[in-house]
């Protein structure tokens, strides 16, 4: 029986290098997994702490529009990481929490396919180049189903 290597007629000192190479793809692969999980989670709990950190004094507007902060701001303290599924944000809906000179922008927009999902960004620049920013995590909410029908308006 042939070994892997003779059978593929590669020169035996080609075989060192390639599983060498082989190895180093497979860490780089999941070194960038790893990595942007990283990521996320900082973004998310950079968010979260400003989130908790809110005096009673604070304002919530929904794409300009003022609105009642409690439902609100307990929809996005909920954020968390969910599993990946084959579904996409929908129309973004911009959130301005206001507290004195603080002010966090967030995206949020509803699930393809879970009308009570929506997924949450943190706007600017970001690892993965998303034009909605970078993705902290998501909510199971209903507080910004109006603004989601009414398309982001």
């Amino acid at each position: 029986m042939k070994s892997f290597f003779q059978s593929r007629e590669v020169p035996a000192k080609w075989a060192v290098p390639f599983v060498i190479v082989v190895i180093l793809l497979v860490a780089v692969g999941f070194g960038g997994l790893i990595f942007t999980d990283f990521m996320k989670t900082r973004a998310r709990d950079a968010v979260l702490s400003s989130l908790n950190d809110l005096s009673p004094n604070a304002t919530v507007t929904i794409n300009g529009q003022a609105r009642q902060k409690e439902p609100v701001l307990e929809a996005l303290r909920s954020v968390r990481h969910i599993a990946a599924h084959h579904s996409s944000p929908l129309t973004p809906i911009q959130v301005e929490v206001r507290d004195g000179e603080k002010t966090i922008n967030l995206v949020v927009a509803q699930d393809s396919e879970r009308p009570d999902e929506y997924w949450v960004y943190r706007p600017g620049r970001n690892y993965l180049n998303d034009a909605l920013g970078e993705f902290i995590g998501s909510t199971q909410t209903q507080v910004f189903r109006n603004d989601s029908q009414a398309g982001g308006k």
